[in-house]
């Protein structure tokens, strides 16, 4: 999924009010709309404004002028989360709930550019109830086991795993195990792979049946060597047994897998790596962002996982 805008400026107010009908929201005029998509426009000029990993459904939308308001609400918010500056951002999500107040890749938007915790966590669950009222029960059903293949439900899924993110982050992992979790029922194929990062969650919560659930999800996605799942194979194997040949081997299998791992879960930001590793190395980093805290609170689990390494 797209990486989130590091803290960028606290947006103004919409007015927009969760379930608020359409009717109660007036259009903008065709050169607001304008205005808004030339800005972000303007800032995919410079490569370095854009965020590398946008969705891409932008280029299959119909061509300006023979869309729908929420098809041009949805081209709207995806030049925002192309756009680098706050403001443009601002402006494309805006501009967007405008035409769409049940656009959550705007809302969703609002919420990465959102300073405030407890706001932050109301404009996620927003961009979820609007993204399932977009939808409708009947077409969530229709569509559930396949979700990320058909691309009208993908909103919902970036709702949850933005919605899933915050929480890690903010201390509350029953939110992110149930958002991720919700994901891979609507997706069982798991094509995003937010089962490394609901791996993560469920250490993080640590509750025996947080571990059972983590059990089942190693046995669901055995052929997963990935270093975000071989180390927190490896963690939960030290928790329940300690160290031992079983804990050992899912260690150095985990190592193996990314070396950088150990230093980045001990805080090492000084790491170097050759160039045809930087790949390694920041996955590494970015695994340790979230599983730092399991490992750190798991009494002897660092020093257990240098000693296991040949």
């Amino acid at each position: 999924m797209a990486k989130k805008p590091k803290n960028p400026n606290k947006p103004r107010k919409t007015g927009r009010q969760p379930g608020k009908p359409r009717a109660e929201l007036e259009a903008p005029p065709p050169a607001v709309v304008a205005a808004a998509l030339q800005d972000t426009v303007d800032d995919l000029a410079d490569p370095d404004s854009a965020q590398a990993d946008v969705a891409n459904e932008l280029d299959a939308l119909p061509p300006q002028g023979k869309r729908t308001p929420q098809q041009e609400a949805l081209a709207l918010a995806f030049e925002g989360w192309r756009a680098l500056k706050p403001k443009q951002q601002l402006r494309a999500a805006r501009s967007a709930i405008l035409l769409d107040p049940d656009c959550a890749d705007a809302i969703r938007l609002l919420a990465q550019n959102e300073n405030d915790p407890q706001h932050k966590h109301v404009l996620y669950a927003d961009a979820i109830a609007a993204a399932e009222r977009s939808l409708g029960a009947d077409a969530i059903a229709e569509h559930a086991g396949r979700f990320w293949q058909v691309v009208e439900t993908r909103p919902l899924m970036r709702a949850l795993d933005d919605a899933a993110f915050d929480a890690l982050e903010t201390g509350d992992p029953t939110h992110a195990i149930t958002y991720w979790t919700r994901m891979l029922e609507l997706d069982p194929s798991d094509s995003l792979g937010v089962h490394r990062t609901l791996a993560t969650a469920l250490l993080v919560d640590g509750t025996a049946a947080s571990h059972a659930a983590l059990r089942a999800l190693f046995g669901r996605f055995p052929q997963d060597d990935s270093a975000a799942f071989t180390f927190s194979r490896a963690l939960l194997f030290f928790r329940e047994q300690g160290a031992g040949a079983a804990a050992d081997r899912a260690a150095q299998t985990a190592v193996k897998a990314n070396p950088f791992v150990i230093d980045s879960l001990s805080g090492n930001a000084a790491q170097k790596a050759a160039p045809e590793d930087i790949d390694l190395l920041e996955k590494a980093i970015e695994y340790a962002e979230h599983a730092r805290a399991p490992w750190s609170q798991t009494r002897g689990a660092l020093e257990w996982l240098r000693s296991t390494i040949p």
